[in-house]
């Protein structure tokens, strides 16, 4: 074995090896020496404990230089940690001075920036001073350009009435002078008509022997015989020549009171004419009666001994009651001119040419009242008495009066419940978590835009709902709904709180003294706040139960149904409460609650009924509008045969759709119920004939004025009678004093060809609301060049009619003013006078408009810019610091010390 393989063997180096056989006395000098003696191995044997004390000595010392290691280590730890202290403590007191520097920096920047934004707003308050001043300057200059020309139009105005006056004056004189002459004429054939009634007369009694007829007024009869004067009842029938006279005084009389019944007739205007055809007849109707009665004193002795003769009322003698005494005519408040002139005997042209003396633009189917029948009776000297029509309705109703005191019995009903809010606070998801149904998702927009009703099922009965919209269009259909409700559920978003609709709907409710509930919903939001709901409602005087108030509250959400088994409880608590009560053996009554028209089934017509029972067959009554109920189908869309007292059903049978919130009651009398409903309808039409405006100098002036207001016509066409009065209370809301919408028409019914043809002739737009057009009209209207606008949610309409109004607008400018030039000197060339100028600020362009003001303030021209040149070079703009010179067309009034003032105008979006 070589040294080296028993070194590696024993796991000692070599030299280890060599040096402990050195000290046995065995010398090797060469690593590749073998070991193979016996005493070197003997010699071998106490090695290992030399190698393992050795080992610990090794150890031992190497552990000692770890340990000094370790202590030298921590020692230059300890040193770098002082010095980066050190380095660190140097540091921070060096940010600190630079804080404090940076600090005291600021502070001296912030006071210069101070001082200086308080040097610039002095200077921009001197600024806006002086522009104040100037604009109101400008301003008290442009009112009284404004009000010369104002007086100037009105001037003119005046002048085109008065001319416009002076030849109605006299057209209406003419008219009046072509009458009296047709009159006069009339007059004139009348009388001879007369006279030769009065000659037949003559010939006739003259052969009975009786005394001439005179041939002229006031005439005395020359009696051709003196007879006796007897009494009719002693002449004797049976007599010879008794028939002959009694025939012949017979038809004398009838022709006398023939006359004397006609009317007399007065035209206005014509003084002259006036009095010749009032003109007393007393002296000819007198002799006429003379010459039937007899002279007096004369007797006829033929026919048997007299007897007492009682005079007849009609055939008392001029001397007791004149011939001319007016007859009292009868006539029924409210008429039409038609109609009255048929009561008089008066022209319908005179009446109306009458009232148009009086301011009135009257029609042949112009409704007039007691005060106007006065005027025209005491024009033409009448004796009216008026009076007013025979009531219907107790004839319609009779037998049908619900009172107290009435045999029918009373019983239990169902409550009716409003839900009402504001837009997009739950309402129709609240009614669709009750009712299990999914209503609000096939609501145009996601909102509700009709008032409906619906049932549901509670505690062995049931409960009406009635749900309202909440946009803000819809106020009339919120009200409606607060008028027929028993209870009012207020529902309010806990991460809203109350909004304008929620308080409308407050206001609704308490004007129609109706309970509130208030439901807060959406409490499963992360940002609910009920707390700030019950605040704002003890605010409106509206205190919460646990607040120690009467106001029930009951947090509810639609999407995890928390809290809806509570609010039915309290519904049905507080109409327990109320104690409502119906006779449900009665006849019913109710409230139209919507109206549409059906292209299958018509005009259907939602009602609910608020007492007795609603059947098939009833004869309704609804203001002006008449039903037989064809039939009734419930909320669940069955047909059934009756409907009983807080029952909602829709009605079959109406020709025409009645207004939502109208009451209805069920007739006794089919035939007395028709004639009220037409007795109605003809008010309604005389009632809109009165409401016609009287033309005034002022109204004149009026529509003058409002000449330059630009106007968008429109036709309203929609689904419900209650959606086309929100359609249009919310677009008319639309006008201002700039622009105006015109309704032209507003009905329920798919766009027909009758809409487009009326549309075309009034250059309207057709607004269809949830309708469609049939496709004749569709073709139509594209050949008509008629636009149809079809919505289904009311603010996409409104916003779109908004823009429409805008377009009208003419468009608005502002002045921008873009520079200013102080006049320094003034040359005179061949090209004109010139203003050496200095730009003081901004940028003067050729292209701009430019003001010219006096040192003081004065505003001397206004016009364009004709030559702007900079030395001798005509260019397109200086600037401020730049010298120029500027000549303006058709000005040459310059001074040095002048300002001119330069801007362009900006056109600006119109607003309404």
């Amino acid at each position: 074995m070589h040294l080296f393989e028993l070194a590696e063997q024993l796991k000692i180096s070599k030299s280890d090896l060599k040096k402990f056989l050195k000290e046995k006395g065995y010398i090797y000098k060469s690593d590749m020496a073998s070991v193979a003696l016996a005493g070197e191995t003997a010699a071998l044997k106490e090695l290992p404990p030399i190698i393992e004390a050795k080992k610990a000595e090794k150890a031992k010392k190497a552990a000692a230089k770890r340990e000094e290691q370790k202590k030298k280590k921590a020692a230059e730890k300890k040193k770098k940690a002082a010095e980066k202290k050190k380095i660190d403590a140097i540091r921070k007191k060096k940010e600190k001075e630079n804080k404090k520097n940076d600090q005291a920096r600021k502070l001296a920047e912030k006071e210069a920036a101070k001082i200086k934004n308080e040097e610039e707003k002095a200077r921009k308050l001197a600024e806006k001073e002086a522009a104040k001043i100037k604009k109101k300057e400008e301003e008290k200059a442009r009112i009284l350009a404004e009000k010369e020309a104002a007086k100037k139009k009105i001037t003119e105005q005046k002048a085109k009435e008065l001319a416009k006056k002076k030849a109605d004056k006299k057209k209406q004189e003419d008219r009046a002078k072509e009458l009296a002459e047709k009159q006069i004429a009339r007059t004139k054939k009348k009388e001879e008509k007369e006279k030769e009634v009065e000659n037949r007369a003559h010939k006739k009694n003259t052969k009975l022997g009786k005394t001439s007829v005179p041939h002229k007024k006031n005439d005395v009869a020359k009696p051709a015989k003196k007879i006796e004067k007897v009494p009719l009842n002693r002449i004797n029938k049976n007599g010879p020549g008794a028939k002959d006279i009694l025939t012949s005084f017979e038809q004398a009389r009838k022709t006398t009171l023939t006359k004397r019944s006609r009317p007399k007739t007065h035209y206005a205007g014509v003084k002259n004419t006036e009095a010749k055809i009032n003109q007393p007849r007393t002296s000819e109707f007198a002799s006429k009666r003379q010459q039937m009665r007899g002279t007096e004193g004369s007797q006829i002795k033929r026919g048997g001994p007299a007897r007492p003769f009682k005079r007849h009322k009609s055939h008392k003698s001029t001397s007791e009651k004149p011939l001319q005494q007016k007859s009292t005519i009868n006539v029924q408040i409210p008429i039409s001119v038609r109609d009255f002139s048929q009561a008089t005997g008066i022209k319908v042209g005179d009446i109306i040419g009458f009232l148009m003396k009086s301011g009135i633009m009257a029609s042949i189917n112009q409704v007039i009242g007691e005060e106007t029948v006065i005027d025209i009776a005491e024009k033409f000297n009448l004796d009216i008495a008026t009076s007013k029509e025979t009531n219907l309705e107790q004839f319609a109703f009779a037998n049908n009066k619900i009172t107290e005191n009435s045999n029918l019995e009373y019983t239990m009903r169902m409550p009716i419940v409003t839900f009402m809010g504001h837009v997009d606070h739950g309402k129709t998801s609240l009614l669709d978590a009750i009712r299990q149904t999914d209503i609000v998702s096939g609501e145009s927009g996601g909102i509700t835009q009709h008032i409906g009703a619906s049932e549901v099922p509670f505690n062995n009965g049931w409960i009406t709902f009635i749900d309202t919209p909440g946009h803000e269009a819809f106020t009339s259909m919120r009200a409606r709904g607060a008028n027929v409700t028993d209870i009012a559920v207020l529902v309010v978003a806990a991460d809203d709180g109350l909004m304008p609709q929620s308080l409308e709907a407050i206001d609704h409710a308490r004007a129609a003294n109706v309970p509130i509930i208030v439901a807060v919903n959406k409490i499963d939001l992360a940002g609910a706040n009920p707390d700030r709901v019950l605040r704002q409602l003890a605010e409106r005087n509206l205190t919460p139960e646990d607040w120690g108030g009467e106001t029930i509250c009951c947090n509810v959400s639609a999407i995890t149904k928390e809290g809806l088994d509570n609010l039915l409880e309290m519904i049905s608590l507080q109409a327990e409460i109320l104690e409502l009560k119906a006779q449900e053996a009665a006849l019913a009554e109710g409230v139209v609650i919507e109206a549409d028209v059906d292209p299958g089934q018509g005009a259907t017509v939602t009602v609910l009924v608020e007492n007795g029972t609603l059947k098939k067959g009833d004869p309704i009554v609804c203001d002006a509008y008449y039903a037989k109920a064809r039939a009734l189908i419930n909320t669940k869309g069955e047909l059934v045969d009756e409907a009983g007292p807080s029952r909602a059903v829709q009605v079959l049978g109406f020709s025409q759709v009645p207004t939502p919130g109208t009451k209805f009651r069920v007739a006794t009398n089919e035939k007395h119920a028709k004639e009220l409903v037409e007795k109605r309808q003809i008010e309604q039409k005389q009632k809109e004939h009165a409401e016609a405006k009287k033309i005034s100098l002022e109204n004149f002036y009026r529509r003058m004025s409002q000449e330059d207001i630009k106007e968008l016509s429109m036709i309203i066409k929609a689904d419900t009678q209650g959606t086309t009065e929100a359609v249009r209370s919310a677009i008319e809301r639309l006008s201002t004093n700039k622009v105006k919408v015109s309704i032209i028409s507003c009905s329920v019914s798919d766009v027909n060809d009758n809409d487009v043809m009326l549309a075309a002739a009034s250059q309207a737009v057709i607004l269809a609301f949830k309708v469609g057009a049939s496709a004749s009209a569709q073709s139509l209207a594209a050949g008509e060049g008629v636009e149809i606008k079809k919505y289904d949610v009311i603010y996409h309409a409104t916003d779109e009619i908004k823009l429409a109004l805008l377009g009208l607008l003419e468009p608005v400018y502002k002045e921008i003013t873009t520079g200013t030039a102080e006049i320094r000197q003034v040359f005179k060339l061949s090209s004109g006078i010139v203003a050496g100028c200095y730009i003081t600020s901004g940028v003067i362009e050729r292209s701009n408009k430019a003001k010219l003001y006096r040192a003081d303030g004065e505003l001397i021209f206004e016009g364009d810019i004709q030559s702007l040149k900079h030395l001798k070079d005509e260019v397109k703009d200086v600037r401020a610091g730049m010298e120029c010179g500027i000549i303006l067309k058709n000005c040459t009034d310059y001074r040095e010390g002048d300002r001119i003032e330069t801007y362009k105008l900006e056109q600006q979006t119109p607003q309404l």
